[in-house]
């Protein structure tokens, strides 16, 4: 019965001695096994330095070795006087009594020991309320009294005072073993106890249930003051077994005191190993477990330190994350030249979209893995080694060493980092990742001069994607038409040998090839219309401080959607600056603006083209004169131009000018002249007529500033003809156009009463004839129309008359010939869809074709009336195709 006893002992006397624990075969009855299972935990602490010096002391005190690891604890915790009066008390039966006939009172008397949290302190309070009692002797008289008065055992106090006492004795001989006159925590005390009771430990699983060590369920024995109140762990000075597994004299513990006792006997394991850059360390979630229980989960800690085997991935991880992925704080020569000499590649292979430039990343990380030491594993062992170093040359890539090829010069060239077109160069930048938004080429476009951008210029791309993009679209044509091309890549080879790149549209180029080369007719219809993404260009738009404003595969449809902001910083550089200054503030009369930059570049905050200044003349009709400033836009700039060089030419007929104005309002009193003036007023409608009549008089570029000479030579030739006699022909001309415009609504009323009289009114034809009437002569014609394109409008009133005269006889002939006419005005509709895309080449043949379209409307209905073009439609439908071939979407 004695023989755990003699083992416990042999094991404490065997901490101290150098050597090595024999083998022994696991032992079968309970008290052998629970010694053989002390004997294999104080076997795994022996390599612990602080514990072998707790081994040496246990060997010489002749206490039991569990309570000895509380004792050793207990000192270095500062609460040997707690200890010591708790560790008496766990080797007698619990004083506390209960009588069968005075339960309740005894419940009563033992609720002043209790304590809610422990019932460890629960015993010292008993002690405490015994002994710290001033002015009494401690007699067995006193000690039998209060016994009786608290319901407790005079025999098992009086043992527990003799082994206290005995227990005094005995630490008084050991050297350190002293008592500190400051109370102490309940930390610290629990501690303690946590030494000597490490596999008594257990952790809540459900209601009152607990999962302590080995497994074994169990639960707080019911008469304990925890049985209520325990938390999720808990710790036992013994066990209870009847049909259940019950802790006696438990308290509630933090399991952090039980990883810092124990930390010889818990198991560690780490997962999730990463770099995280705030620490320069590669972090693991550290899982801590003692006898099968987890003590801590994912607390967070240097993975490289916690163990020599987890060294060789966190040095992975570091060189990954820290080295090549230039996640690391803090400068480092030799890093930052690899990462811009790899940068500089990464940037080629995005540029000739091959991956074939790089070597792999595992040559990368061997780069780094053999020329740093395996000591290195985070950021503090880098700079503890770098420290160390007088040159680091040898951690600097070279090209030979990251290449796998170099590419050809002519290779770099067809895919340029800038792109010329006209006078201004855009800056490109490449991007290889199919399935982005930004795959493909991108050209930046300054927001303020992106309305000048040359749109069909874009369609080539660079020269290195020019083959693949045409090669596509080939491809792409219907069956019909491709079949006359193969193979597709000879065919694109003299394509491409036949154009003028970056001249006009690539897709006028390739049918005009096409026709060319193998007589095929392409219409712009017939291409396919859905690009892979990097077959298109992408625009993006920024503005003056280089901040993206937009981006998108269509740069009119961009446009439309973005403005140009009304201010905006300005930096033209401090030496443009003062040029242009010395303009602004100046009243001019004349056209002397030859030394004036007609453009000035404004540069972003890097140092980019970012915009245009362009010269706006302000009129200063009170000065008699104009002065000058600058926009960023080009229209508005291009507006004020014009009325300012009007307000100059004006200058120079000042007498000949105001009799122009008092005719053109004279003019206005007319009928005919109602519809003109509209809601607007008679001088407003005036001076529009007569803004209307010096544009015409002085035709040309009035958007663009002129040469002096040339603004002279124009006033010269009109003071010989005479500006008032020109002008007063163009008014004429204008009030001729206004009184047939209302015969002819006069006509469309007049037929439609009688109509209506002869109960044949046809709505539909008759507002048919008032929407015609309208496109004749639309209500803006003096801001969007010519005197030469207005003279048409007069062969135009008289078909419409005719045709009105006409229908109302024969209603049935005026719709056969109208059905003639309605496929090409459901054409001239299907024109005005996508229509801010067009072209300036789709655009003029779209005119010539609504031209075409009067004209044969003209000939169906009026005949007799002289044709200014011969049409048929045969031609109507020639241009029609080329109209195909020129607009997109057709």
């Amino acid at each position: 019965s004695n023989l755990a006893e003699v083992i416990l002992q042999m094991t404490a006397m065997s901490l101290g001695s150098p050597l090595d624990f024999p083998f022994i075969e696991p032992p079968h009855s309970g008290a052998i096994r629970d010694g053989y299972n002390l004997l294999k935990e104080l076997q795994a602490i022996r390599s612990d330095n602080r514990l072998s010096k707790i081994g040496t002391i246990m060997a010489h005190l002749p206490i039991d070795p569990q309570i000895s690891r509380i004792l050793i604890a207990a000192k270095e915790n500062n609460c040997l006087r707690e200890i010591r009066i708790i560790a008496p008390a766990l080797a007698i039966q619990d004083p506390r009594v209960r009588p069968a006939d005075r339960e309740k009172d005894a419940d009563n008397a033992h609720e002043q020991f209790a304590d809610k949290h422990s019932d460890f302190l629960s015993l010292l309070n008993i002690w405490n309320l015994f002994h710290n009692v001033k002015n009494k002797t401690h007699s067995w008289g006193r000690l039998k009294k209060f016994c009786k008065l608290h319901f407790l055992s005079f025999q098992r106090m009086r043992e527990w005072i003799d082994l206290h006492d005995q227990l005094a004795a005995i630490l008084k001989k050991q050297k350190g073993f002293t008592e500190s006159s400051k109370e102490s925590s309940y930390q610290d005390i629990h501690k303690s106890l946590c030494s000597g009771f490490l596999r008594n430990i257990a952790v809540k699983k459900e209601g009152k249930i607990y999962q302590g060590a080995g497994n074994k369920e169990l639960m707080v024995f019911p008469g304990s003051d925890q049985f209520k109140n325990s938390g999720k762990w808990l710790i036992g000075a013994s066990f209870l077994e009847t049909n259940r597994l019950y802790a006696l004299t438990v308290a509630n513990i933090d399991p952090e005191w039980l990883i810092h006792s124990a930390a010889h006997l818990c198991r560690k394991t780490w997962a999730n190993p990463r770099w995280q850059k705030k620490s320069g360390q590669v972090i693991a979630d550290e899982t801590v477990s003692l006898f099968g229980l987890i003590l801590s989960a994912d607390k967070k800690v240097n993975y490289g330190r916690t163990s020599p085997k987890n060294r060789p991935e966190a040095r992975d991880i570091f060189i990954q994350s820290a080295l090549l992925g230039n996640e690391i704080q803090g400068e480092y020569p030799f890093l930052l030249h690899n990462l811009n000499l790899l940068q500089k590649w990464q940037e080629t292979e995005e540029r000739l979209r091959k991956r074939n430039l790089l070597v792999d990343n595992t040559v990368l990380h061997d780069f780094y893995t053999t020329r740093l030491p395996a000591s290195v594993y985070d950021r503090f062992t880098l700079n503890r080694y770098l420290r160390g170093l007088k040159d680091q040359s040898h951690l600097q890539m070279q090209e030979e060493e990251i290449l796998t090829r170099q590419p050809e010069d002519r290779e770099l060239q067809d895919f340029p980092r800038k792109l010329r077109l006209g006078n201004h160069s855009y800056r490109l930048h490449y991007h290889l990742s199919p399935g982005d938004d930004d795959d493909g080429v991108t050209v930046r476009i300054p927001l303020a001069a992106a309305d000048t951008a040359p749109v069909t210029s874009f369609e080539w791309l660079v020269p290195g994607l020019l083959q693949e993009k045409v090669t596509f679209l080939l491809k792409g044509l219907p069956k019909r038409l491709r079949k006359h091309l193969i193979p597709v890549n000879n065919s694109v080879d003299m394509l491409l040998d036949s154009c003028s790149h970056y001249q006009g549209s690539l897709y006028t180029a390739l049918e005009t090839g096409i026709f060319k080369l193998f007589r095929l007719q392409i219409g712009r219809s017939d291409w396919p219309n859905q690009l892979p993404p990097h077959l298109q260009m992408r625009f993006l738009l920024f503005d003056e401080s280089g901040r993206t404003v937009a981006s998108g595969r269509s740069l009119p449809r961009l446009l439309q959607n973005t403005t140009v902001p009304d201010t905006a910083p300005v930096n033209p550089g401090k030496n443009t600056a003062k040029k242009l200054a010395c303009w602004e503030n100046r009243l001019f009369t004349n056209c002397d603006f030859d030394d004036l930059p007609r453009q000035t570049i404004i540069f972003s905050a890097a140092r980019e083209v970012s915009g245009y200044l362009y010269p706006k003349l302000e009129i200063q009709r009170d000065r008699g004169g104009v002065t000058i400033s600058f926009s960023q836009k080009k229209h508005e700039a291009e507006e004020a131009n014009r009325c300012g060089i009007l307000f100059l030419y004006q200058l120079q007929f000042s007498d000949q000018f105001k009799n122009l104005k008092k005719h053109c309002y004279t003019s206005l009193s007319g009928p005919s002249a109602l519809w003109l003036t509209g809601s607007n007023s008679r001088k407003e409608s005036s001076n529009r007529l007569l803004s209307f009549i010096m544009a015409n008089l002085f035709a040309g570029d009035l958007a663009t500033i002129p040469p002096i000479q040339t603004f002279n030579d124009n006033v010269a030739k009109l003071k010989e003809r005479g500006l008032y006699l020109e002008g007063r022909k163009i008014c004429d001309t204008l009030l001729l156009i206004l009184r047939k415009r209302k015969e002819v609504l006069d006509h469309i009323s007049h037929y439609a009463e009688l109509a209506r009289k002869m109960r044949s009114y046809d709505a539909k034809r008759y507002k048919e004839n008032e929407t015609l009437l309208a496109e004749i002569l639309p209500a803006d014609f003096l801001q969007s129309g010519t005197i030469d394109a207005l003279s048409g409008c007069l062969r135009s009133f008289e078909a419409l008359i005719i045709r009105i005269e006409r229908a109302h006889a024969n209603p049935a002939k005026d719709a056969t010939k109208a059905k003639q006419l309605t496929p090409h005005l459901q054409r001239l509709k299907e024109t005005e869809k996508n229509k801010e895309e067009y072209q300036q080449e789709c655009r003029d043949a779209i005119d010539l074709y609504r031209r075409m379209v009067n004209e044969f409307r003209i000939g169906l209905f009026a005949p007799e009336i002289k044709k200014e073009l011969q049409v048929s439609e045969k031609k109507l439908k020639q241009q029609w195709q080329k109209i195909r071939s020129n607009c997109p979407g057709m």
